[in-house]
């Protein structure tokens, strides 16, 4: 079973309130939790009123495998806690291929760019010596 360190949304309309738990990957955003592991308020106006975990339990989980998301993975990186992994974003491996076929791209038109533009050079040089 795979395990994710994820929140849960409550809270009223434009208040968000989050619960940061371990669930199973394939549960609903609001599913059923295997353990709460504390909360994010990002509302709150005091910077040590935001974010409350439980730091042992959390080193307990990723230990034993479970993933944060990009999301938890900055909120425990703030409270201290120690990550063995980072996540790795999907849109990171999708992006990175498409930014080198287009380095790529560009380079071999500049070469037939080149190419073209010494050819014209002979020939007309050519011209030019008759």
């Amino acid at each position: 079973m795979a395990v994710r360190i994820r929140m849960t949304r409550l809270g009223r309309t434009n208040r968000p309130f989050y619960r940061i738990g371990t669930y199973d990957a394939r549960s609903p955003r609001d599913g059923r939790c295997l353990e709460n592991l504390g909360w994010y308020n990002p509302i709150a106006n005091n910077v040590d009123d935001q974010l409350k975990l439980n730091i042992q339990r959390v080193e307990h989980w990723i230990s034993v495998g479970a993933l944060p998301t990009p999301k938890v993975y900055f909120l425990l990186k703030k409270a201290g806690v120690r990550l063995h992994k980072e996540p790795v974003k999907k849109a990171e491996k999708k992006e990175t291929p498409k930014v080198e076929k287009k380095a790529k791209a560009e380079a071999k038109a500049e070469v037939k760019a080149e190419v073209k533009n010494k050819k014209k050079v002979r020939t007309h040089n050519k011209k030019m010596k008759k």
